[in-house]
């Protein structure tokens, strides 16, 4: 019986370590990605109103361009697609959100947001080494969609 209490204390252990530093993670350290991720879907889920909701996802769009702006800092570009990826979804999801539940009060912040973030694109695009390395496109595409959803969001 002691050993099965050792074996619930380290899983437990290990679980609550996972959840405290898993917010910090970026894309580079996949296995403890998957759990940010997970907690992510969770926390978005038990968001109980559009407006809540809505407030997350703006959240969850400076985390993902903080994301990008690490892996650029740290030219590990071999995760740029999957985070360009999901940042534009979450940009997508987050206008559509706004959209179908006439959450007009929230255009403006959100459209300022863009504009914020289609800035820091730009800044990082500056120094983006292009020779031998086409991921500078997928920050790029992200810069485009905002422009979209920014139309999406003003029409």
């Amino acid at each position: 019986m002691t050993k099965l209490k050792q074996g619930l204390l380290i899983v437990l252990g290990s679980s609550i370590i996972l959840l405290l530093l898993s917010p910090q993670t970026n894309p580079d350290f996949p296995e403890l990605y998957k759990v940010k991720r997970l907690q992510e879907k969770i926390f978005f889920t038990l968001q109980s109103t559009p407006l809540r909701k809505v407030v997350y996802y703006r959240t969850l769009l400076n985390t993902r361009v903080q994301e990008l702006q690490n892996l650029v800092k740290n030219r590990n570009y071999d995760y740029i697609l999957s985070s360009s990826l999901r940042y534009s979804t979450t940009a997508g999801n987050l206008t559509e959100l706004i959209l179908q539940n006439d959450l007009s009060d929230q255009i403006p912040p959100t459209l300022e947001q863009f504009k914020s973030h289609q800035e820091i694109f730009r800044f990082l695009l500056i120094d983006y080494p292009t020779e031998d390395n086409d991921s500078w496109k997928y920050l790029q595409d992200d810069i485009n969609y905002l422009t979209i959803y920014s139309g999406f969001l003003l029409e």
